[in-house]
């Protein structure tokens, strides 16, 4: 690719006649004047600006993706602040470019030549009212000395009267005027006549002398001006491709010094270009589902929207073209409206405060309630619970999740033509891109038990699945040591006649795995670090009994209860786990 360039007066007829539009992934104009300021000081100094990169859109591209006009006027003042305009389709009917790159130098090039900005006046308490602010356009003052070698800039923002006033100090030069000089001889023109005329009409001695011992250099530096405005001065790189996909690739990259930023922004500023209200009304709903304790991201959100939309749901700028972002604000009620449910489901199967381990495996629960899918009857709630378990614990969203998104979306939207209900043994039996499947092997599952561990999510999910009589609506759960952890010392390990062979596994790995695991509401703590033989005898007969069927332990007296036969213990409830999660993952 191949770098091209143009002279700043060619941008800004090319600007004015919308022929150089915006892209809906550019953020609005952030300079201040200051800066400006600094970038024509920069030009005028035959300083390097820097590369700007140009899409070249065709109008078939168009018609999906916004563009907008630069800002031609810009103010300070809040009460005057507007979005760029939205160019009219009517005028796409030939290429156009887009700028990826370079869109605040150019857009206070367009200002400073062709627009006015409007700055607070100076001083302490001054109100953001009109009154406030000065409109004013871009000048050189011609009189300055020569300030190539120093820091001081000549260009200011002056409004109408300021730039009027003539002194022998400040001669004050419209700098837009030298967009219309293409010879060297507007300049001469420009000195000797309409120069001269406004020296002669002020009349003052002091002012005529300079401007006649200033000549050549008047011209000089107009001149300068003039060439800043019509040399090839802005170089660009053009992309040919018509896959916004690779343009915003290209434009992350560059403004993020090879950092990516977040592709979710990018889209979001897509959306919004093209539904102003999404801002409010996506943002709105992160914070309401959060407020539910269902922490998800803006990302959730519009993946959510391309789901149950029916829409191609590949998670780029594609996906987001004009007529997709249609349906979507059309449907926008009842996306809202589902996924508050979702919310309120949630509790019920078990998800509250607790690790979401991928947001994406709530988008086809969604999908399920929008499409009238029943969620109010025990059976139905119990499908549910084992789809997001399991797909949470096998990972099934980590890769390629927009292919196994659109997988579950086709097979839930087949199931509800057949029924109301999801059945789950038929997702088990779904295959999944990447050769995944929600179903495991019974070596896979052995693993999966030995493998997961206090602290792990896995831990909470795996446990659910085999508590028969836990209400997660009423309660809330977390996970606990059986055997005590506190218990698993050199010393107290000693004592019960384990081998250091023993104490060395148990403590690194037997003492957290899922078989010493339990889930135990946050209601009841009173076990504590009590051993498990002495807790149990705090018990009445009904209840150790309760207890030890509830969390799958042998019968109470049993002597694989005891801390010192801690690895017949870890065996046998192994193996009850196993039997009892083996139908969750179709064995």
């Amino acid at each position: 690719m191949k770098s091209k360039a143009i002279s700043v007066a060619k941008a800004m007829t090319m600007i004015h006649r919308e022929e150089i539009l915006l892209p809906p992934i550019q953020r609005s104009f952030v300079w201040n004047k200051e800066r400006i300021l600094k970038l024509f000081d920069s030009l005028y100094r035959d300083y390097p600006l820097g590369n700007c990169i140009f899409w070249k859109v065709q109008p078939a591209t168009s018609r999906h993706y916004p563009l907008y006009r630069f800002t031609k006027n810009f103010s300070e003042s809040k009460r005057d602040f507007s979005a760029n305009d939205l160019a009219p389709i009517n005028i796409l009917k030939s290429d156009v470019s887009a700028v990826v790159d370079g869109q605040q130098r150019l857009s206070s090039m367009f200002i400073g030549l062709a627009g006015t900005y409007k700055y607070k006046k100076s001083g302490k308490g001054l109100k953001d009212v009109s009154t406030s602010f000065i409109e004013s356009k871009l000048y050189i003052n011609l009189f300055s000395s020569d300030i190539k070698d120093q820091d001081e800039s000549i260009f200011q923002f002056l409004g109408a009267e300021a730039a009027k006033i003539l002194t022998d100090k400040s001669l004050w030069f419209e700098v837009g005027i030298a967009l219309k000089w293409r010879s060297s001889s507007k300049v001469t023109d420009y000195v000797e006549g309409t120069l001269a005329a406004r020296v002669d009409q002020l009349n003052k001695k002091g002012v005529a002398n300079q401007f006649a011992s200033k000549k050549d250099a008047l011209i000089k530096r107009l001149e300068c001006v003039r060439c800043m405005l019509h040399d090839p001065r802005i170089f660009y790189f053009p992309i040919e491709s018509q896959n916004l996909d690779d343009v915003v690739d290209m434009f992350t990259r560059i403004n993020s010094g090879g950092m990516m930023l977040k592709k979710s922004e990018l889209l979001f500023s897509v959306i919004v270009s093209q539904w102003s209200e999404a801002r409010d009304e996506i943002r709105g709903l992160v914070e309401s589902m959060r407020d539910s304790n269902i922490d998800v991201s803006q990302d959730f959100i519009m993946r959510a929207c391309l789901v149950l939309t029916d829409a191609p749901i590949k998670y780029n700028l594609s996906a987001f073209k004009a007529s997709s972002v249609a349906k979507i604000k059309d449907t926008w009620l009842d996306i809202r409206d589902s996924l508050i449910r979702l919310c309120d489901l949630l509790p019920h199967i078990g998800y509250i405060e607790h690790p979401n381990l991928s947001e994406n495996a709530l988008i086809p629960i969604a999908y399920y309630i929008m499409n009238k899918g029943v969620i109010h009857t025990a059976a139905a709630r119990k499908a549910l619970q084992r789809y997001y378990v399991v797909s949470q614990v096998n990972g099934i969203f980590g890769g390629q999740s927009d292919q196994v998104l659109d997988r579950f979306r086709s097979e839930i939207r087949d199931q509800l033509t057949r029924g109301k209900t999801l059945d789950f043994d038929e997702l088990l039996n779904m295959k999944l891109p990447g050769q995944r499947s929600m179903s495991l092997d019974l070596d896979s599952l052995y693993d999966l038990v030995d493998d997961t561990a206090y602290g792990s999510p896995h831990a909470y999910f795996l446990l659910s699945l085999v508590y028969p009589t836990v209400d997660f609506k009423a309660r809330k759960y977390e996970v606990d040591h059986i055997h005590p952890k506190s218990k698993f010392n050199q010393h107290n390990l000693k004592n019960h006649g384990a081998s250091q062979t023993q104490i060395d596994e148990w403590i690194l790995w037997k003492r957290d795995a899922l078989p010493n695991l339990e889930l135990l509401g946050k209601d009841n703590q009173q076990k504590g670090a009590t051993a498990l033989v002495d807790y149990l005898k705090t018990m009445s007969q009904t209840d150790r009994k309760e207890f030890c069927d509830v969390n799958h332990l042998p019968k109470p007296g049993d002597s694989n209860l005891k801390l010192e036969n801690f690895d017949d213990f870890y065996e046998a409830r192994k193996k009850r786990l196993i039997s009892k999660l083996k139908p969750h993952f179709g064995l």
